[in-house]
């Protein structure tokens, strides 16, 4: 859970700073830059946060029962881990090209998570 928290805000993250190339601040400017990376943070707590409160609100997240299914398919969890791996070694073409591709891992993911967690409740 704590991977995919960090892949979340991450992802978000790299969508601020692409919202930044779009006005025109460039990434070298954010680097040296204090004030930039300190906004950055800033406007990734504030979309983060109320999105990962909502989600758990909603009755999903992180809880203590660990369903008998985790094991069985920890295969899965590592090929997406080495998929995101391999995505930033190889395919970082650019920033646009890696958002897209770690959000839709990540889609696949959260779909993967959230239909073994319906089938483990029908048992």
């Amino acid at each position: 859970m704590m991977i995919t928290g960090y892949a979340l805000v991450g992802t978000v993250q790299m969508i601020v700073f692409l919202l930044y190339d779009a006005f025109g601040v460039e990434m070298a400017t954010v680097q040296g830059s204090l004030s930039y990376l300190v906004l950055g943070q800033v406007l990734t707590a504030a979309i983060a946060f109320p999105f990962s409160f909502f989600y758990y609100y909603r009755g999903f997240g992180f809880t203590y029962d660990f369903p008998s299914w985790r094991w069985k398919h920890l295969w899965l969890v590592l090929l997406e881990v080495l998929l995101i791996a391999l995505i930033f070694r190889f395919l970082l073409v650019n920033n646009l090209t890696l958002t897209i591709a770690v959000g839709a891992t990540l889609s696949v993911l959260l779909i993967l998570s959230q239909k073994l967690e319906k089938e483990d409740n029908l048992k």
